[in-house]
C-alpha cells in the first residue's frame, strides 16, 4: 500500500486525538489472521500519514461467532463490544456521537466499515457539514463512490498489508502471546453488559438471559426507511447574521406561479431572509429559460437582481461553477441559499456541493423546494417554494421600480446584456440558436462517480493507441482547491475567446472585401 496518494495529517490534527471504529461484520478479520496483526496495521497506516496522537480503537461486531478472534482483540488492548449485525451501524453512530461530544475538535474520525455507504452515509455527512474540525479518514472491502470527503482512504485489504512492510516488522509469536494479560474493555450492547476480563465475557454471551435479550431485538428491529425532510427554520447565528448572503433560484424546477408577479417572489425571498435574521449584503441570481416568457425577464430585471439564461440540461452545472466563483469573492462566514428540486441525492447539484460543504467549512446552507427531498446536505432552514411565495410584501411600489439596471447573462453564447431590449434581441439571433443547439447535442448523459482509493496508486498503463481517459474527479478536486488555478483557466479561456471572436470579425470583413470586389467588377 502507498500512502503518497493520501493527504498527510495537517498539522492541527497531527497531535489530536484520532478514534477508530472498526466494523468486524464487513470487514472482518481473514481467516488463518492474527487479528492484533490488524490492529498494528490500522496503527501503521496512521502514523504512515502522521497521526501521531492518541489513539483508540473500538472494534464492533459477533463475538459469540469467533472466540479466538475475541481473545486476540482482547490482548491486543483495544476496546470491542459484541453487537448483532442488525445494529451495528447504529452503534458506531451512538459511539462516535458520544466520542464528539467528550473530543472537540480537532480530532480525526476513522471508520473501517462497509456501512459507510449505506445506512452511515446521510448522518455522517451531515454532521461533518455541521460540525467543522473533525477529519475523516475510510477503510473498506470495495471500490465503491461516497459522497463522503476524506483526507484518506484504504481498500481493507490493502491496510492488512502495510505490518508486511519491513519497517513495520511483525513481532514474534512469543512476543504477541505475552499481551494477553493486558486488560481489555469489554463491552455488550444487547444486554448493556461491560467486563474486563476475557472469560467472565464469554460466560455472559453463552447465557440463556442474553439469547433472550438478542432474540427480542431482532424480532422488533424494523427495516430502515427513506429518509425525507420536512422544512425547518432555525435563526441566524451571530456569525451570519450580517455577513454575505447569495441566492440561486432555479427558475426550471421553482418556477414563478401563473398570474404572480416575479417581482413579488422576490419580495418572499428576502423577507424569509430577514425573518431569520439574515440583515447581510444580498444577491438574487435567478436561472432559467429567458427566451420564452419576456414578460417573466422583464419582471425580473426590473426587481434589481441577476438573470442568467441557461438551458434545463446544464443547469445544476452552471450553479456549481457560479457557487465556486463566488466563494473565492467571498470567504466565509457567508451563507448560500438554493431554490430548487435538484439537490436530491440523484441530482447532479447534490453530489459536488455536498462534498464541497464538508471540506469548506463556514457556509451556512438554507434551502426552498417544492416537495419533500432525500439528501445528505445539512441545512439550518428550509421552506417549501408555496409557503415562501406567501411571504411578500403588499403589491404597491411595484411599478415604480421598472427603470432599475439589471444585470443579464446568457450562459450558452457567454453574453452580456446591457438592457432588456438588448438582451431579448440577443436571444432572438440565429447565432444564439445554433450555439445554444450545439451545448444541448454536446451534452452527454453523466456517468456515475467512482473515486478510486487514494491509498493505492495505480501502476502506469501500458503502451496503447487508444487516448487516455481523463480524470475529471482529481481536476474537479484541484480546482475546488486551488483559486490560482481556476484563475488562470479563466484568463486562458477568455484570451482564446478574444482569439476567435477576431478571427470571426477578420472572416466577416473577408467576406465584405469579396462582395464589394464582385460588384464593382460587375
Amino acid at each position: 500500500m502507498s500512502s503518497d496518494c493520501n493527504e498527510a495529517a495537517s498539522r492541527r490534527h497531527a497531535k489530536s486525538k484520532t478514534a477508530v471504529w472498526w466494523d468486524l461484520d464487513t470487514c472482518p478479520v481473514p481467516d488463518g489472521y492474527d487479528a492484533r496483526r490488524a490492529v498494528r496495521s490500522i496503527e501503521s497506516a496512521l502514523k504512515d500519514l502522521g497521526y501521531k496522537g492518541s489513539l483508540t480503537i473500538t472494534a464492533i461486531g459477533n463475538m459469540q461467532k469467533f472466540p479466538n478472534v475475541l481473545r486476540q482483540l482482547c490482548s491486543a488492548g483495544i476496546k470491542v463490544k459484541h453487537a448483532i449485525p442488525d445494529v451495528i451501524g447504529r452503534v458506531i453512530m451512538d459511539d462516535w456521537s458520544e466520542w464528539q461530544v467528550d473530543n472537540p475538535p480537532p480530532a480525526t474520525m476513522m471508520f473501517v466499515s462497509e456501512k459507510v455507504y449505506t445506512e452511515l452515509t446521510v448522518p455522517l455527512c451531515k454532521r461533518q457539514q455541521r460540525m467543522r474540525g473533525y477529519n475523516l479518514l475510510l477503510a473498506y472491502t470495495k471500490d465503491t463512490s461516497s459522497i463522503l470527503y476524506t483526507r484518506a482512504h484504504w481498500l481493507w485489504k490493502d491496510l492488512l498489508m502495510a505490518e508486511t512492510r519491513e519497517r513495520h516488522v511483525l513481532r514474534k509469536c512469543s512476543e504477541l502471546v505475552e499481551c494477553e494479560s493486558a486488560s481489555c474493555d469489554l463491552f455488550c450492547t444487547s444486554c448493556d453488559f461491560t467486563s474486563k476480563s476475557f472469560e467472565h465475557f464469554t460466560t455472559h454471551l453463552s447465557t440463556e438471559e442474553h439469547s433472550l435479550t438478542e432474540s427480542k431485538i431482532i424480532k422488533f428491529r424494523s427495516p430502515p426507511g427513506e429518509e425525507t425532510e420536512e422544512p425547518k427554520t432555525k435563526a441566524a447565528s451571530q456569525e451570519y447574521a450580517k455577513s454575505n448572503t447569495a441566492v440561486w433560484w432555479d427558475l426550471y424546477t421553482c418556477p414563478v406561479p401563473d398570474g404572480y408577479d416575479a417581482r413579488l417572489a422576490v419580495r418572499s425571498i428576502e423577507s424569509a431572509l430577514k425573518g431569520l435574521g439574515y440583515n447581510g449584503p444580498l444577491t438574487i441570481t435567478a436561472i432559467g429559460d429567458m427566451q420564452k416568457n419576456h414578460k417573466l425577464l422583464r419582471q425580473l430585471c426590473s426587481a434589481g437582481i441577476k438573470v442568467k439564461h441557461v438551458v434545463p440540461d446544464v443547469v445544476g452545472q452552471f450553479i456549481v461553477g457560479d457557487l465556486t466563483d463566488w466563494q473565492d469573492h467571498n470567504r466565509p462566514p457567508a451563507t448560500m441559499m438554493f431554490i430548487s428540486d435538484k439537490l436530491n441525492s440523484d441530482d447532479v447539484l447534490h453530489w459536488p456541493l455536498c462534498r464541497r460543504q464538508q471540506w469548506r467549512k463556514g457556509y451556512n446552507l438554507l434551502l426552498a423546494r417544492t416537495e419533500p427531498i432525500s439528501s445528505t446536505i445539512y441545512t439550518n432552514a428550509q421552506w417549501f417554494w408555496k409557503d415562501l411565495l406567501v411571504l411578500a410584501e403588499n403589491r404597491r411600489e411595484l411599478v415604480e421600480c421598472e427603470s432599475v439596471s439589471c444585470d443579464l447573462f446568457c450562459a450558452s453564447c457567454d453574453f452580456t446584456g446591457k438592457s432588456f431590449k438588448h438582451f431579448t434581441k440577443h436571444l432572438s439571433t440565429e447565432e444564439h440558436a445554433l450555439t445554444e443547439l450545439k451545448v444541448i447535442k454536446s451534452r452527454s448523459p453523466p456517468e456515475e462517480k467512482t473515486e478510486e482509493p487514494k491509498a493505492k496508486a495505480k501502476p502506469p498503463p501500458k503502451t496503447s493507441k487508444r487516448p487516455r481517459k481523463t480524470d475529471f474527479r482529481l481536476l474537479d478536486n484541484h480546482l475546488a482547491k486551488s483559486k490560482r488555478l481556476r484563475k488562470a483557466i479563466r484568463t486562458d479561456l477568455g484570451l482564446l475567446d478574444n482569439h476567435l471572436r477576431s478571427l470571426r470579425n477578420h472572416l466577416r470583413l473577408l467576406r465584405s472585401l469579396g462582395r464589394g470586389s464582385a460588384s464593382g467588377s460587375a
